[in-house]
């Protein structure tokens, strides 16, 4: 699969508060502090640097053509609603790191994916999909799915078996009738309890990588973005309209998972890959 490799060692223990975290937040501009607080992946990040190797990096909400002048950037700005990107110099290479700043970022949920997986296959056999014509209409049923699987409330499960017309009309409402192929009141599995952190970690993976464009899609997303390459296992690069040739955090740890990837990825814009036809035009 692909991975997620930071041009640095992580900070160790930063999950409690101290001085040092508070240091950090003030030393950032108050407007960037509001935005820290509405993203807590972010302020988790931050947290990770190793501020006194690297610096503090600087917030831009926009870039200008005029930034290309500086050779050492140290600059985080918005993707879009969440995402962000931090351009991270690299003295030691010819190219700067492009590292994209997700709400996974400090959650680990892998095993967490897993079992959503699992729940939503159970979900999508009770499902017609095919009356789904939109992305909109697609990732909002993946949300309402994803709201019955997981809840972030630790209080004591109802059981739905003792209660067939509470188990009937919790599933039956979660969709239109049209939506069903099958007896909703026959779906019956426990809520996974997560914190609000890690729910919404999940709900930003399953829309990435079912609606979206998996990894590459806050890379797709920017628009200082004009070109994305990889000449096999490794990293990704980018051509980036103000600071020019980038290497991402995206890696390939090998062959097979760039290729699992790419076949994926070319289903998922219906056009599809294969040995008589290895090369398509993704435009």
């Amino acid at each position: 699969m692909p991975q997620i490799v930071l041009p640095f060692i992580p900070e160790k223990n930063i999950s409690g508060g101290n001085g040092h975290l508070s240091n950090l937040i003030n030393a950032l501009p108050k407007e960037v502090q509001s935005i820290v607080q509405q993203n807590p992946h972010l302020y988790h990040y931050l947290r990770m640097l190793p501020i006194n190797e690297t610096g503090m990096p600087q917030y831009y909400e926009k870039l200008d053509r005029k930034m290309s002048s500086n050779k050492t950037p140290n600059i985080i700005y918005p993707v879009k609603s969440g995402i962000f990107v931090h351009i991270l110099p690299d003295l030691n290479d010819g190219r700067n790191t492009y590292i994209q700043i997700e709400p996974t970022v400090g959650q680990n949920i892998e095993k967490l994916m897993e079992e959503i997986e699992r729940k939503l296959l159970i979900l999508a056999d009770f499902l017609s999909l095919n009356v789904l014509s939109s992305e909109e209409e697609k990732k909002a049923m993946i949300l309402q799915c994803l709201s019955k699987i997981c809840t972030t409330s630790a209080g004591p499960p109802t059981n739905p078996e003792k209660n067939p017309a509470q188990k009937n009309s919790l599933l039956s409402g979660l969709f239109s009738g049209k939506l069903f192929n099958k007896n909703p009141a026959d779906i019956n599995f426990k809520p996974i309890v997560v914190s609000p952190a890690q729910l919404n970690a999940a709900k930003y993976l399953i829309i990435r990588d079912k609606i979206g464009l998996g990894i590459l899609d806050p890379i797709v997303s920017d628009k200082y973005a004009e070109d994305i390459s990889c000449s096999g296992m490794g990293p990704i690069f980018i051509e980036h309209k103000i600071f020019k040739s980038l290497k991402t955090s995206v890696n390939f740890p090998t062959n097979e998972d760039l290729d699992s990837f790419v076949m994926r990825l070319a289903e998922r814009i219906k056009k599809p890959v294969s040995v008589h036809n290895p090369i398509f035009d993704a435009t």
